[in-house]
């Protein structure tokens, strides 16, 4: 079952060098396609940021997975996703995690574009959001219907999709904690970007839309928040070394 991994982490700056070099690399070649390694950027929107707790997470991390951990948990999941006990201990006593799995229900793809080569993606967007139980229906039919194909159209966006929550973990040095999914929000909305900008010629019109006034603004209907990623590194395999996001390619459908 197609769907993405993100992993949202806060860490001490002498830990960067292990994460980007060893740890990224060794997520990458056991579980996925291609990964994303991505840097907080400004938004310009209101709202509070994807990823966060108490405090903004500036390092975001998309894993295109080969298929979801969706039955996966407990020791068998942590075995999978976090480091091992002596580096929680040590190296990463004070660092902060935030990694949730997501299913994919819906993409808008460029046709120019077969998703083969992740170098092309400069930006990652991310929308969390969760509907109102009595207005879920109508809502989801708009975003997909209208909300969705609107912002696929820009010439900058490579690709457009929608995702729902299936598992979600936090830890805090050797603490952790599986959160329940009525805490969540249900559905991710992320888009892939070939410029390190906001779209913002699409934004403004899907703005003007009476329906995503009516569902969106005021955060009554829908509730949602947004962030922005500049790429800062993409991750094909174990056997090739992570370089810029200008020089690599990755299978992805």
């Amino acid at each position: 079952m197609s769907g993405v991994l993100f992993v949202w982490v806060r860490l001490d700056d002498a830990a960067l060098g292990w994460y980007e070099n060893e740890y990224i690399p060794f997520m990458t070649a056991r579980n996925a396609k291609h990964a994303l390694h991505c840097e907080i950027a400004p938004t310009g929107l209101e709202g509070d940021e994807a990823g966060k707790l108490d405090a903004p997470w500036k390092l975001c991390t998309v894993y295109e997975m080969r298929e979801v951990i969706s039955n996966v948990h407990g020791h068998v999941y942590n075995r999978i996703i976090y480091p091992p006990d002596e580096l929680r201990g040590s190296l990463l006593k004070d660092s902060r995690w935030d990694v949730r799995s997501y299913t994919e229900l819906k993409r808008w793809q460029a046709e120019d574009w077969d998703g083969s080569d992740v170098s092309t993606i400069s930006s990652v967007a991310v929308m969390e959001w969760q509907v109102a139980l009595e207005r879920h229906e109508e809502v989801l039919d708009f975003y997909i219907k209208e909300a969705a194909p609107t912002i696929a159209s820009s010439p900058d966006v490579l690709r457009f999709r929608l995702f729902k929550i299936d598992n979600a973990t936090v830890m805090e040095g050797m603490s952790q904690a599986t959160l329940e999914k009525a805490t969540l929000n249900t559905y991710l909305t992320v888009v892939e970007l070939e410029s390190d900008d906001w779209p913002w010629d699409v934004v403004v019109v899907l703005a003007e839309k009476p329906k995503w006034r009516e569902y969106f603004d005021g955060q009554s209907v829908v509730k949602w928040r947004c962030s922005h990623y500049v790429v800062k590194r993409s991750y094909l395999d174990e056997s090739k070394a992570a370089t810029g996001s200008d020089d690599d390619n990755a299978g992805d459908k």
